[in-house]
């Protein structure tokens, strides 16, 4: 609960309670007003690691069920799980295996991290908290994702393509795919021999 309000007090956003709030008074984090969230979203990288970390320790079993899509209520739910483990006699006794993605060093800061980005989806971007639309990723057809590659293809499509539009009055653009993988092939050719 403590460091729930710490975070809280961290990321400036409405106090609106998210079950009730109207979409356009959700989505404020640090005085920015994000759009309604719609639609499926994949939180990679650090969303996935501290994450999952918090389904392995937390033992909450709705969570473990529910992954890799759970709710934002299941999240929520199984964050007393792993911040109310005691760090002697239980978490020090794991701390180089217990978990696949988290070293020695970082286990430390799991709990905090995990409110953090709870948080920060439930409260600062408005996530419904029964919503299924974040699945928590760390490869997409056998690939690892990072938020660099995301980064890397958005700056080079708005080199290349700047008259892209991702979503029409109707919804998804149906050339978006091929604008995506044609945007991937430009970026190969062009930056392949770099790292060769």
């Amino acid at each position: 609960q403590e460091c729930t309000r710490e975070v809280k007090r961290l990321i400036p956003h409405q106090e609106v309670p998210t079950s009730t709030a109207s979409p356009s008074s959700r989505g404020v984090v640090g005085g920015v007003h994000h759009p309604p969230v719609r639609g499926h979203f994949y939180a990679m990288s650090l969303f996935f690691f501290s994450l999952d970390c918090l389904r392995e320790l937390s033992s909450h079993e709705p969570l473990n069920r529910s992954w890799p899509t759970p709710s934002i209520a299941d999240l929520t739910d199984a964050l007393h799980g792993l911040c109310s483990r005691s760090w002697k006699g239980d978490l020090e006794d794991i701390v180089h295996d217990s978990h696949e993605f988290t070293r020695a060093e970082v286990l430390p800061d799991r709990c905090f991290e995990s409110v953090y980005m709870v948080t920060l989806l439930r409260d600062g971007f408005g996530f419904n908290l029964e919503s299924r639309d974040i699945t928590f990723t760390f490869l997409v057809d056998g690939d690892e994702v990072e938020w660099s590659l995301g980064m890397a293809i958005s700056h080079f499509a708005e080199e290349q393509l700047p008259a892209v539009t991702l979503l029409g009055d109707d919804g998804v653009d149906a050339d978006v795919g091929a604008s995506v993988n044609g945007v991937l092939r430009m970026y190969d050719e062009k930056y392949l021999n770099v790292y060769e």
